[in-house]
């Protein structure tokens, strides 16, 4: 495919640029970025002065949410006290009992299990065959099964306790430990004693949005989340995703485009994609949106075209066969969801 020369032009510039990677570094040195808390309000005004800096004029989308507190976690088992991570919206609470495995934690697995009264074990590996069940769906079975708490393991070596989102409303605590210490309690540890503690409070967050080119019908959004747990950096998920957001805005901004793209820097992704529902609940959802989750943490360039082939050629010049009411979304490779 050829390039224009003001494409390549504009390319070569940002390649050359510091910009992008400026912005990663001082996203990455905040205290945190998680959702509702001031460190994630720091990155909002950081992105805004990046888009600025572009010649964009951003403004705040702001919208209210329950933010969650960690406090500490402890798992015990026996005499041995085994390093946890409660996962975010894990409610406050003290449980034991014998640890119960329920494998992929698909509803027949945890049927089969009866975890009741038990701590269910799960863990995050994708099964070889079938769906994958996501966390919530697997925290909901396990506690309609009766289990008192969950555990997720990792199914990657190396002592690292997984991490993600449940709901609020989440009834059992629901904690994340590394693959060794899971393999452990399936061989061997076979009863513990959790304790989670953790702090709910309104909060408020943000979306930064944005628009470049001419005014027209037809619109592109391209959006990336800035926000990340509370536990890590966040550099690949997302900073490396907002710093490709904001170097690519910077190439749009010197092109003559022929259409509207729409920039959206969204909050609160990683507690249950918040800023994008409160994005979709105020606007109207374009034919294309272009996802940057992940993006920049692979030297070679991906894309999930989510079953639509058409979006398979980069230049879009073909028509799109697209459902009523429905987009298209490209979005860069993620870990399967756990």
């Amino acid at each position: 495919m050829e390039i224009d020369e003001p494409v390549a032009r504009a390319v070569g510039r940002e390649l050359a640029d510091d910009a992008s990677w400026e912005l990663l570094s001082e996203l990455t040195a905040l205290p945190e970025r998680f959702g509702g808390h001031p460190g994630e309000r720091r990155a909002a005004d950081r992105v805004s002065t990046a888009l600025e800096t572009a010649g964009l004029a951003p403004e705040f989308q702001e919208f209210e949410l329950t933010r969650w507190e960690r406090g500490e976690t402890t798992l015990r088992a026996g005499e041995t006290t085994r390093e946890a991570v409660a996962l975010p919206y894990s409610p406050a609470a003290e449980v034991a009992g014998p640890v119960v495995d329920v494998g992929h934690g698909s509803p027949a697995e945890i049927e089969a299990a009866d975890p009741a009264g038990a701590i269910a074990l799960t863990t995050t590996a994708p099964p070889s065959t079938g769906r994958h069940p996501h966390r919530m769906e697997t925290v909901g079975h396990a506690a309609e099964a009766g289990a008192a708490g969950l555990l997720f393991a990792n199914h990657h070596p190396g002592q690292l306790p997984p991490t993600g989102t449940v709901r609020p409303e989440t009834p059992i605590p629901c904690v994340g430990v590394s693959k060794e210490t899971g393999d452990r309690l399936r061989d061997g540890d076979r009863r513990v004693e959790l304790a989670v503690a953790a702090e709910t409070a309104p909060a408020t967050s943000q979306n930064v949005l944005a628009t470049v080119g001419p005014e027209t019908d037809e619109e592109l959004l391209v959006l990336a989340h800035y926000d990340a747990h509370d536990i890590g950096e966040g550099a690949l998920d997302n900073g490396a995703g907002i710093a490709v957001l904001v170097g690519a805005v910077r190439i749009l901004a010197e092109l003559s485009l022929d259409r509207l793209v729409r920039v959206a820097a969204v909050g609160c992704e990683e507690i249950g994609l918040l800023g994008s529902e409160a994005l979709a609940e105020e606007r109207s959802s374009p034919r294309v949106v272009v996802n940057l989750d992940g993006a920049g943490r692979f030297r070679d360039v991906r894309a999930l075209t989510h079953g639509y082939p058409a979006l398979a050629d980069p230049r879009l010049q073909r028509p799109l066969a697209v459902p009523p009411g429905r987009s298209p979304v490209l979005a860069a490779p993620q870990p399967p969801p756990r």
